[in-house]
This record gives C-alpha cells, sequence and structure tokens, in this order.
C-alpha cells in the first residue's frame, strides 16, 4: 500500500509540500480522466489553496511554495507572522521575517539584473 509523500513544509506548518498524484488521490481526482500527472511530480499547498504547477523535487516545491507565500499570498505571510508574535513562537516569526526578506532581496536583483541587460541590449542594438 502506498502511504502519502504529503508533509510539513520544513519552517512553516500552514503549507503542505507532496507528490501531485497524493493531492490527487486525496481529491478523488486521481482516476478521473483528464489527470494528467507523474508519479515523480511535486506540489504544495499552502492552507488549502493549491500550488501553481508541479516541480521536479521536493526541493523545487518547497521553494516555489515559499515564492508563491511571499510574492502571491503575502496576505497570508502577514497573517501567520502576526499570529506568530501574538503566541510569541520566536522561531516562526523569524523564519517568516528571515524568508520575506530573502525573496524580497532574490525579486530586487532579479529587476536589477533585467535592467543591465536591457541596457546591454540597447548599447549592442546599433551594432547588429
Amino acid at each position: 500500500m502506498h502511504s502519502s509523500s504529503i508533509n510539513k513544509h520544513p519552517r512553516f506548518p500552514f503549507i503542505n509540500i507532496g507528490r501531485t498524484v497524493d493531492y490527487a488521490k486525496q481529491a478523488g481526482e486521481y482516476h478521473h480522466p483528464d489527470f494528467i500527472g507523474s508519479e515523480d511530480d511535486w506540489s504544495f499547498q499552502i492552507e488549502k489553496l493549491s500550488g501553481l504547477g508541479t516541480y521536479r523535487s521536493e526541493s523545487e516545491a518547497i521553494s516555489a511554495s515559499e515564492k508563491a507565500l511571499f510574492a502571491n499570498y503575502s496576505h497570508l505571510a502577514d497573517k501567520y507572522l502576526e499570529e506568530a508574535i501574538e503566541s510569541k513562537n520566536l522561531e516562526l516569526a523569524l523564519s517568516l521575517a528571515e524568508r520575506r526578506g530573502f525573496w524580497q532581496g532574490r525579486d530586487q536583483r532579479q529587476r536589477e539584473i533585467a535592467v543591465i541587460v536591457n541596457d546591454a541590449l540597447s548599447i549592442l542594438k546599433p551594432l547588429a
């Protein structure tokens, strides 16, 4: 018998990470004719919100869940940070703050690199 791969995120207990087929089995969609999935695909859920897409590994799904939390569901991150502070759960509060900073910094770096690349392309375009 196959046991479920769905487990809590290593830092955030409100995020679940698991194989896509296990989520489909849980929802009763595994044998649905429209279900397309591989035994190797990974997904995530933040609360009951399913992640966008599937991922090749558990670590990719963990990373994608964090990016989605801070980019798409920042109101949930704010809610959990407030709850963590109120309940004096410093480990969760610090994890939320640290990972938010990581993702904000990463987004900022990507924007800066895009500007540099666009500037370089505009300089090189007349030479082409």
